[in-house]
This record gives C-alpha cells, structure tokens and sequence, in this order.
C-alpha cells in the first residue's frame, strides 16, 4: 500500500465516524469485543483440556475473538490519531492547550496512581499487606504486554508506591474552553477529542488483561509441548498451532535464536521470521529507510519543560533499570510498566506517539518534559549522549 492509498484508507475511516450516531456504535462495539476479548481468555485460561484437539479449537476460537478486537485496536488508534490532529489546528494559535487532550476519564496506570495516592495520604509510606494484595488483584495484568511478561508482583507495586509523586489536579473541560476563549462548537469538539483519547487509553487496558488471563492456557499449552510459556511467546500462531498438531519436538535452538533478536514479515501472504544477522542486514538495507545523522530532532510537544542529561535508549522492559535519576528516557513508546522508570528520568522522549498518548498523558501527569512523535529518537541517539530537550519548542538538541 502506497501512501496515497493509506490517506484514502484514513480518510475513509474518519468519514465513517463523523455523526454523534456513527461514533457511538464505534465506542460500543470497541467496548462489546474488549470486553469479549477479556472473559473469553479468562474462561480459555481456566478450563481443563483433555486433549490437544480440544486445545487447537480453543486457540482458533481465541484467535478469531483477538482478530475482531485488535481491529478496533487499530481503528480506535487511526480515529484518535486524525480527531487529535483536528483538535490540534483548532488551537494551532493557542497556548498551554496540553489538557484539552485529556482522556475524558482515568484508565490503567493514572487510576492506579490516584488511587495508590490516595492510600498514601490515609496511611503514610506504610502499605499494610491487605492493601498489596488488593491493589495487586485489581492491577497485576499492568505488565502484561505479551505472554512472556509475568504478572505484577508486590515489588513492582512497592517501587511505584514509594517514588509515587502527586497527581496533578486536572482542571474540567468548561474551565480550560474559558480559559482559551473557545466557541461552543469547539468545546463540543474536544469532547469528542477526550473520548476518543479515553478509547485510546482502554485499547491497552482490555489487551493487557486478556493477556494477562490467556497466559494460563499458554502455561497448559507449555506443559503438553515441553515448552516454557515465555517461549511460545517467539512462535507465531501458525507454529503453535502446527507444534499441537504434530506433537512435534519444537526447534528450542531456533527459539533461542529469536530471543536474541529476528526479523518478522509477510511475504506471499506468508509470515516470514529470520534470524539470520546477515539476511536481517540484507533486508533492512533494501527495505528500510536509514537515517541521516543530525543534531537536532523535533517532534510534538506533549508535556512542557527543559530539561538536560544523558541518553538511555529503551528498546524493552530489560532496558528500564538502566534508567537512573536525571536521565533522558528515548523510547519507541512507553507503557504502564515503564512508569516507575518515568518517574526517574527527567524527560520523555518517543519515536511513536501524539499528544493523547501514554507517554503523553503519564508526563503531564507527573509534569515533566515530553516531546513525542519524534520518529527515529532511538535510531539517530546513542546511549550516554548528552542532549536538551527542549519541550516548549518540541526541539532536542545535542549538547
């Protein structure tokens, strides 16, 4: 698809989201099949299978419930991305306009924050035992991004609790539309703005507890293939599929290879995975555009500020602990499981992104600097470098 038919593909999309009736069987269908995406890995998770045949049709039904609902996945994250841009040339001469972007209500990890606050305040740096466990029930599924990420545990949630800062007090929609003079029309338009920012924010929330429910039948699958969980997390659908079939000895040499790194694509209406260095070179350097080698880059403001420091790149949960206080967070995106490290960094930069993302949203909550939709901030920075990211003006700069 060229880009001239991905604009068509766009605009066709937002047309078909334009009446207040049309928008509202989007958001219900969103809710209907997350929802249903939710309690059938739930239900998946929970039953006992006495074979592999019974198995199979559990993982088709799984996949055919997770195909429905990844596509209003991506619709909800097109949709959000063109209605903030809308939004965006309506205040394109205003300033301080960052809440206007504002989910219409909490998800994920700003619920989370506030309600560990709130404990905070009622019982001091002390969190009794009775409140982990509650906390944990209510958010473990938090860190799982894929089925080889494992629930949160009670450090993970500890962490968070004692770096936590005060959430920033947001200020209601009629209050920021007289603060910026904005017409009744507008203020109607950012309604539709902030829900669609909300939906956003939700897409993460029922995919992240799906997962966190199928990973038990993922655990049942392991045990009748001889596999850890965390390794079929390197298979695609088709080779698990395939490996319950068979009964197959699956290759753990070619699955230690992936977890080193690989490249995935379609090719003939085929999935495609190498992990070959020299293919994966090959295929980058006819395929992908590199970039070239400057000293500024810029992208969308998300949260204001300066600050300075020095460059850690993160690619993945593994890379989290390298960053320290003070440093400058570059990723491609960021997650709930990336926060307590946002807490340390003294800004936030990503590749990927607008102004109602996670990056987005969890910064101006913790009111430090951001700038997103960078592009290619992990690709044109390196770990250690200095750089200032100057957030008023959406510029990083090498020192």
């Amino acid at each position: 698809m060229d880009m001239g038919e991905w604009n068509k593909f766009i605009v066709a999309i937002r047309n078909n989201c334009n009446t207040k009736m049309q928008r509202e069987e989007f958001i219900d269908n969103f809710h209907k099949f997350g929802k249903k995406y939710v309690e059938l890995s739930k239900e998946l998770g929970e039953r006992d299978y006495k074979n592999n045949v019974e198995m199979i049709s559990s993982y088709k039904s799984y996949l055919e419930v997770l195909n429905t609902y990844t596509t209003y996945v991506w619709l909800g994250h097109f949709l959000n991305k063109e209605i903030a841009k809308e939004g965006r040339d309506i205040v394109k001469d205003k300033n301080n306009v960052e809440e206007l972007f504002r989910p219409d209500k909490k998800t994920g990890i700003v619920e989370l924050q506030d309600d560990l606050f709130m404990i905070k305040q009622k019982y001091g740096d002390n969190l009794e035992e009775e409140l982990i466990q509650e906390m944990l029930e209510k958010y473990s599924w938090m860190s799982c991004l894929d089925v080889m990420n494992d629930p949160w545990e009670e450090s993970n949630l500890l962490e968070m609790y004692e770096s936590l800062q005060a959430p920033e007090k947001a200020r209601s929609l009629d209050e920021i539309a007289k603060l910026l003079n904005l017409s009744d029309e507008e203020k109607d338009f950012f309604e539709i703005v902030r829900e669609f920012a909300y939906i956003n924010d939700m897409r993460d929330v029922y995919r992240r507890k799906g997962i966190c429910n199928i990973s038990l039948f993922f655990d049942k699958i392991g045990k009748v293939v001889d596999l850890d969980r965390k390794d079929l997390a390197y298979f695609t659908n088709e080779e698990i599929i395939k490996v319950l079939e068979t009964n197959e000895t699956p290759n753990k040499e070619e699955i230690e290879k992936r977890k080193q790194g690989f490249l995935i694509y379609w090719e003939n209406e085929n999935i495609i995975v190498i992990t070959e260095d020299e293919r994966i070179k090959s295929f980058v350097e006819k395929n992908v555009k590199s970039n070239e080698v400057t000293k500024e880059l810029s992208g969308l403001v998300a949260s204001v500020g300066v600050a300075e420091g020095s460059v850690v790149i993160v690619k993945g949960i593994s890379d989290l602990d390298n960053v320290k206080e003070g440093s400058i967070m570059v990723a491609i995106t960021t997650h709930p499981d990336f926060v307590p490290a946002m807490q340390r960094a003294s800004a936030i930069v990503t590749d990927e992104g607008g102004i109602t993302s996670h990056a987005a949203i969890v910064s101006r909550e913790m009111k430090k600097p951001c700038i997103v939709g960078v592009k290619n901030a992990t690709t044109s920075l390196q770990n250690g470098q200095k750089i200032i990211v100057n957030a008023n003006k959406g510029l990083i700069n090498l020192k």
